[in-house]
């Protein structure tokens, strides 16, 4: 019985392997520029990526900035309180975002990296 069941999940995690549940989703300035312009309102300027490539700050016109974070094989995209800084902690006040350190270098304005 208990080799069944191992060979259940063996199979089961083959098959997930074979259809590509095996990716991480990856991220470039324009595709984190592009996922911010779906917060209703913000208009993306510039980005940067992590040290890691798994998430980005934006720059948004009128100061604003937002964060680029992944979820699952997806991103999503969250405005940024008034006076976050980089390298600093905030808090999203989401269930699964409550607190989301910030990359250390905050984006500039036009100028994508």
């Amino acid at each position: 019985m208990l080799l069944l069941s191992a060979a259940g999940v063996l199979l089961l995690t083959g098959v997930a392997y074979l259809m590509g549940f095996r990716d991480t989703p990856s991220l470039t300035p324009e595709r984190a520029r592009q996922e911010a312009a779906r917060i209703p309102g913000f208009r993306p300027l510039g980005a940067t990526l992590a040290a890691d490539g798994r998430s980005a700050l934006v720059a948004g016109a009128g100061g604003e900035a937002a964060i680029v974070l992944p979820l699952g094989d997806r991103f999503i995209a969250r405005r940024l309180p008034e006076g976050a800084a980089a390298g600093s902690t905030v808090d999203l006040g989401e269930p699964f975002l409550r607190r989301v350190p910030l990359p250390g270098a905050s984006p500039e304005p036009g100028r994508p990296r």
